[in-house]
């Protein structure tokens, strides 16, 4: 089954809820929190907070819940009770805590799903990290209890909203090229959040199934929840996510063997954004913080006319390239070597050239070169050229 979780934030909402009353069976009531803005905030700007309590089948009798902020960050201006409670109390009047408490005294008592409460808030700084997190400890502390007064609290979401978070998703492979026929790529998808926090993650991939054969996903963090979708030859899905805590720091999500069917053409596995199911990260409030994310484009170079055995056996990859590009000479006959390198911008201006004797690898540093497309030429000792487009990033 297709599944994208986070193409709208409603619908990841809804997705959440509904995972967790699944996983939460029907003994546990969750409580869902969401806010109306997405960042980047501004001073002065209000927004308001809304906790949803989901039971399923679940029957209870209350829920209290405890709400931490920074007042530096927010200030709250008012709480307003959604659901019509039989009993209700709150408190917005100690800076940097929100209380709240309702039931029903039977006939019936709560079930389902309901809307508790909504609070507004007011950024007073938004250069700092939006936080609205529960009190899980305190003697007073968010709990839901059922008719007996016993515990139920499931799961529950904080806020957690960084200015200038962001998540990186960095793909590698197991090998460089020359492939050949029939030979196993692993490859390894990494998300790097450094102290940013976020709750999931969707990526979308595609590759080229003459070329390559989708062997197996292995998932290697242990997600919450997680699907993927590799059914249809060409297309690679994969969405993860956490509920408490959520995701942060550095994790590898997931590895996809493949076999190399046709060596003679370019191995791409490239990252789809278009609309709809496409590679995104969301944050706590389903807001897509995806930065950075690379593809994979390895293309074996031949020459088109000169020495047969030498064309086979050169490879420049990556490309798109970042900081380093890698010129491979694979060729066993040690007279014949690299022994200039050109690459020239648009215009046909060399803003590149090296030469030397290159026998098997050579890595050139295109980290100054600004984001664009060159084209690098590659001259042998017997003066076999060839010259091949890159597209710098």
């Amino acid at each position: 089954m297709k599944i994208n979780l986070f193409q709208h934030k409603k619908v990841f909402n809804l997705i959440i809820c509904l995972l967790i009353s699944f996983v939460s069976y029907s003994q546990t009531v969750d409580l869902i929190a969401e806010i109306d803005e997405d960042a980047p905030f501004t001073n002065g700007q209000t927004f308001n907070y809304t906790l949803e309590a989901v039971a399923g089948s679940s029957i209870y009798a209350g829920l209290t819940v405890v709400l931490n902020y920074d007042p530096s960050v927010l200030q709250v201006n008012s709480i307003s009770q959604v659901y019509n409670f039989d009993f209700q109390t709150d408190d917005i009047s100690q800076l940097g805590i929100i209380s709240f408490s309702g039931g029903d005294l039977g006939s019936p008592f709560l079930t389902g799903t309901i809307t508790a409460f909504t609070v507004e808030f007011t950024v007073l700084d938004a250069s700092q990290t939006v936080s609205i997190t529960h009190d899980l400890e305190g003697t007073t502390r968010t709990k839901v209890s059922d008719t007996l007064g016993n515990s139920v609290l499931g799961q529950t979401n904080d806020i957690h909203i960084d200015p200038n978070g962001s998540v990186d998703l960095l793909a590698s492979v197991n090998v460089m090229p020359p492939f050949t026929n029939g030979q196993t790529i692993t490859y390894t998808m990494q998300a790097i959040a450094g102290g940013t926090v976020y709750a999931g993650l969707t990526t979308k991939l595609l590759y080229n199934p003459a070329v390559l054969q989708f062997v197996s996903l292995t998932p290697v963090y242990n997600f919450d929840f997680n699907f993927d979708e590799t059914t249809v030859p060409g297309v690679i899905e994969f969405s993860g996510g956490d509920f408490s805590p959520f995701l942060t720091g550095t994790i590898t999500v997931y590895t996809i063997d493949f076999i190399v069917l046709d060596a003679s053409q370019t191995v791409s596995i490239i990252h789809d954004y278009s609309s709809g199911d496409k590679t995104q990260v969301v944050d706590t409030n389903g807001t897509d913080i995806l930065d950075e994310a690379n593809d994979i484009i390895f293309e074996t170079l031949t020459i088109e006319d000169g020495n047969t055995s030498f064309k086979k056996n050169i490879a420049i990859y990556p490309n798109p390239v970042g900081k380093k590009l890698y010129i491979k000479n694979t060729h066993k006959n040690n007279n014949l070597i690299i022994k200039s390198v050109f690459i020239s911008d648009l215009n046909g201006r060399v803003v590149k050239h090296f030469k030397g004797s290159f026998e098997n690898e050579y890595e050139v540093d295109v980290s100054s070169l600004e984001a664009s497309i060159y084209f690098v030429k590659v001259v042998s000792n017997s003066n076999q050229t060839f010259q091949h487009k890159i597209v710098k990033h």
